[in-house]
């Protein structure tokens, strides 16, 4: 192997000052050259994220320990490697911490797969998504296809982080080969859809939970523990209130205060005359949003305050959509009557404690058990939204009764916000958008409509771009003025879900 001299990358760092343009320069840059600049930048920020983590852990492993005062870290005056790291590049601790995190990992990658010019090297393609390779060599590494990905330069540190960090270290090693095949599964959607850092993250928690599901209630309980109501004071007299809400809870207070913002806030749209003129309503009343949001708290607690005890309110009930499958649905109930005594078959082997389930609500970013929402689906307004484990939708929740309700339930749900890769737009911020114009015989059908925030959706009608639907359900966007083809990748709980089950079947 040939040696190194770091010198060389001072030389680098003076090439690139020298090529790199100053403002004038990108000013007059055309916009086909701005984007293809942006990305070239973001390679090489990529190239040099990942070098910079081999070196953090270089100095880690050079301030170990058991090197005392002699180590690296030490001797430069710093009590840990980290804090040294910190001061080398001006990151935070946290980042510096991942940094020599990700270094070590790709490190031991580095040492475990074939070397250069063996029959095995570079087997796999491209090397963006197929690790089987890797991970063969890479001992009982859960994160070997992270890691794989990270050093071919499939993912940036960012990104792989995220996947890491999301999934978690399994429990057991037995859970091992499971989190290694989630890994593998998220790089690929990763590399396949352009995830983002938060819509990876987001998923490896939820595909932790479905993994994990004794883990998920031991958290959720631990979440609920942190609930809290806190006020003070100001000096100006008004007076501030903090809320830290767990998932169940929040999901209520949410229901409650987006039903009297709505339609201001409202879901997809395939808007009937009364909804039209309530938006016209609510668009023309001079409170804020937030304004809005404070007097539907005050109203209800000044109604529940009122309350005569002997009355039964729930007639117009907030609604929260839970998205779960019907055999989780079976397994919750089943060892819900396990754990209050009445003998019934979980389904479960012998001796193995009966699962919770798992499921998602709506508007959620982490999954809860399936188990939790039993009780809520009596008494709090939780409609379950059912599949099969085919991922065939079986009801979306009986509380609608209009088909064009049920559909825009079933879009919200399906698709969780606008499908453009990169946008964070909730089902609240979007329209339904048919694939095929109703005027062209097109029909009004979740497998007819995608959801889109009113920027993308007038985006694909400003530049007749459209958006068609493959025979594997796929559906693309066909961006005409630049000929991209993009695949649009569904976010909601019901998506992801079924994702989930595909995967391990």
């Amino acid at each position: 192997m040939e040696l190194f001299a770091t010198a060389a990358l001072g030389a680098l760092v003076a090439h690139v000052d020298a090529v790199l343009p100053d403002a004038a320069a990108i000013g007059v840059l055309s916009r086909d050259e701005l984007t293809a600049g942006v990305g070239h930048l973001a390679a090489l920020r990529a190239s040099v994220e990942r070098v910079t983590a081999l070196f953090a852990a270089a100095i880690a492993r050079e301030s170990g320990r058991e090197l005392g005062s002699a180590g690296l870290a030490q001797s430069a005056g710093f009590n840990t490697p980290e804090r040294l790291v910190q001061q080398l590049t001006g990151e935070s601790i946290a980042r510096s911490r991942r940094l020599v995190e990700m270094g070590a990992l790709l490190a031991e990658h580095a040492e475990m797969i074939p070397v250069a010019g063996d029959d095995e090297a570079g087997a796999g393609g491209d090397g963006c998504g197929d690790t089987d390779s890797s991970d063969a060599d890479f001992g009982s590494r859960w994160d070997a296809p992270i890691a794989a990905a990270l050093g071919a330069g499939a993912l940036g540190l960012e990104r792989a982080d995220a996947i890491r960090d999301g999934l978690g270290a399994p429990t057991h090693d037995g859970l091992t080969p499971d989190w290694r095949q989630a890994a593998r599964r998220l790089v690929d959607d990763a590399i396949r859809f352009g995830s983002t850092v938060e819509e990876l993250r987001r998923d490896a928690r939820r595909t932790r939970a479905r993994l994990d599901e004794e883990r998920l209630a031991r958290e959720e309980a631990q979440r609920y523990e942190l609930r809290s109501w806190k006020r003070w004071r100001r000096p100006d007299g008004m007076t501030q209130y903090t809320l830290v809400a767990d998932p169940l809870s929040a999901a209520t207070i949410d229901a409650a205060v987006d039903t009297a913002l709505s339609p201001r806030t409202s879901g997809p749209r395939f808007t009937t005359a009364e909804e039209a003129a309530r938006a016209v309503e609510i668009e023309h009343d001079p409170r804020t949003t937030e304004q809005f949001a404070f007097d539907t708290v005050l109203a209800l607690l000044r109604t529940g305050i009122g309350a005569d005890n002997g009355v039964v309110y729930g007639s117009a009930r907030p609604e929260v959509r839970v998205v779960v499958t019907r055999n989780d649905l079976r397994r919750a109930a089943a060892a819900e009557t396990a754990r209050t005594g009445n003998r019934a078959d979980t389904g479960e082997p012998s001796g193995r404690r009966a699962s919770v389930g798992i499921a998602h609500i709506d508007g959620q970013p982490l999954p809860v058990t399936a188990q939790s929402i039993l009780a809520s689906i009596c008494a709090d307004g939780f409609i379950p939204a059912l599949f099969d484990e085919s991922g065939r939708a079986l009801d979306v929740g009986r509380a609608q009764r209009l088909h064009t309700d049920r559909q825009r339930t079933a879009l919200a749900i399906r698709d969780g916000g606008c499908l453009h890769p990169g946008c964070a737009r909730p089902p609240s911020m979007c329209e339904a958008h048919h694939i095929t114009p109703w005027s062209e015989g097109g029909r009004t059908s979740t497998d007819d409509g995608v959801l889109l925030c009113r920027f993308h959706h007038l985006l694909l009608h400003n530049t007749r771009s459209w958006i068609d639907r493959g025979d594997d359900g796929v559906y693309s966007w066909h961006h005409t003025p630049t000929g991209e083809l993009l695949e649009l990748r569904p976010k909601g709980a019901a998506a992801i879900q079924i994702q989930e089950m595909t995967s391990r079947s």
